[in-house]
């Protein structure tokens, strides 16, 4: 029924200043994704309660994501039965002011609830760093990039072992 699994990290700001951050939740995605996020095993950083699903509205041309918080049916004044639902607000999908101050590298920056931002950031980072003609840029970065790979190695092994 799900496909894809994915864990992401999220970070709130207002401004310049972290509200909250929240570790990492386990999203399931189903083979058939369309639109909302479903099956969310996840806590809202906003509110504390458990998030039911995550809902990407537009808005101006742009996605922001809000988290939907189930809490039953009631009857309305007229008799008709409706879902009880609250919404916090996550974050867009992307960051688009904040982008264009970062233009320079070539990063679009994206929500936190994209999936694979970090390797697309990772890789448009490294491509720049590899089309680099600064020599001393170029060596701190692989002097760093041996260090990390020996760490990289050593945490896949800890995670096939246990």
């Amino acid at each position: 029924m799900f496909g894809e699994t994915s864990y992401i990290n999220l970070g709130f700001h207002m401004g310049s200043h972290l509200v909250s951050s929240i570790n990492v939740y386990k999203l399931r995605y189903p083979k058939n994704f369309r639109g909302k996020v479903v099956g969310v095993e996840a806590i809202c950083p906003r509110c504390g309660r458990f998030i039911s699903w995550i809902e990407p509205t537009r808005r101006g041309g742009r996605v922001y994501y809000l988290a939907v918080h189930y809490s039953g049916y009631y009857r309305d004044s007229s008799g008709k039965v409706r879902k009880r639902v609250s919404k916090c607000y996550l974050g867009p999908k992307e960051y688009v002011y904040v982008t264009q101050l970062h233009g320079d590298l070539g990063l679009t920056l994206m929500g936190a609830i994209e999936r694979g931002r970090v390797l697309e950031y990772l890789n448009t980072l490294l491509e720049l760093v590899i089309n680099s003609t600064n020599r001393e840029l170029l060596k701190m970065v692989v002097g760093r990039l041996e260090e990390a790979l020996v760490e990289l190695k050593g945490r896949l092994k800890e995670l096939e072992l246990g």
